[in-house]
């Protein structure tokens, strides 16, 4: 498949943007909310067995923050951590986290966000863009 330089970092800022804007749209009504929902909503989720995940949220939000820089950048390191926190994160958390309410809107973005993701991992690794991943 043939894609341009810009395009590709085009196709990563457009996700980049999108999911820090999905990220942070709880917070801009986080106060909206009793303590019961918040509890409900939080990143810890609701009988977490990890006290306090909400921490391990920010840390692997820092980390894809860095991955969207790699990308733009073509450094080749980005594109095996984005797929660890794509898959591995999520196989590794997902006996550990407590129940998570979200809204259907919310679990179609995650799911359109996931295969963006996937689509540069896979543009990166397959396409004539290889190379320039160093």
């Amino acid at each position: 498949m043939v894609i341009s330089k810009t395009k590709y970092r085009g196709l990563v800022l457009l996700s980049f943007f999108a999911n820090m804007l999905w990220t942070f749209y709880r917070e801009m009504f986080w106060d909206a909310f009793d303590s019961d929902v918040q509890r409900l909503l939080s990143a810890d989720g609701y009988g977490s067995l990890i006290p306090g995940a909400s921490y391990l949220f920010w840390f692997i939000l820092v980390l894809s923050i860095t991955c969207y820089v790699g990308l733009f950048f073509f450094k080749r390191w980005s594109v095996w951590l984005l797929l660890f926190l794509n898959v591995g994160v999520l196989i590794v958390m997902a006996p550990f986290g407590g129940v998570e309410i979200s809204a259907p809107i919310e679990r179609i973005a995650k799911t359109i966000f996931l295969m963006a993701d996937g689509a540069l991992i896979a543009l990166a690794i397959s396409s004539d863009l290889k190379t320039e991943f160093r």
